[in-house]
């Protein structure tokens, strides 16, 4: 087995290692040995990639960043998704900015899923709407770290939603 100081040092710090040999850990402590590698891997299995969610019959538009300022024509029942880039372990999330749901109305908490299973990657957050009344809204998203009082945000998208 092949002998790393750091992991010896860190080992015999806790105690879990008398001497200076990652094999005598194996003998005489397997069970805690064991213990650390299967936690190791539940947490690895914690940041496991999630596919996107398929869209419903009634998703006919998805928008990203690249439609900040686009109009948008639904018809009420009609649904649709905004799909925008971020790392939320930075401490920036997307949110809606002056939302009343009264036109529409965000069906679910968003979703967040990373691009990939290493810790802090990005990713894309989804927010999903219906449209529920005929008339025009503004909807903005911004993209900023909700516990700073910064009062301008990193990234804001803002689309027009006119239902008939």
């Amino acid at each position: 087995m092949a002998e790393n100081p750091v992991v010896i040092f860190v080992l015999k710090r806790i105690g879990w290692v008398g001497e200076r040999s990652l094999s005598g850990l194996v003998y005489s402590n397997g069970w805690k040995l064991i213990w650390i590698i299967i936690s190791a891997w539940s947490i690895w299995g914690c940041a496991e990639v999630i596919p996107h969610q398929p869209l419903s019959e009634t998703d006919n538009q998805i928008l990203t960043e690249a439609d900040q300022g686009r109009t948008v024509e639904l018809r009420v029942g009609e649904s649709f998704q905004v799909v925008l880039s971020g790392n939320p372990t930075t401490g920036y999330t997307w949110g809606l900015q002056n939302f009343d749901g009264k036109t529409i109305r965000l069906t679910g908490e968003p979703v967040h899923i990373a691009d990939s299973p290493m810790i802090g990657a990005n990713g894309k957050t989804t927010f999903r709407f219906q449209a529920v009344k005929a008339g025009t809204v503004s909807l903005v998203l911004v993209y900023r770290r909700f516990f700073e009082n910064k009062p301008e945000p990193e990234k804001q998208v803002a689309v027009q939603i006119h239902i008939r």
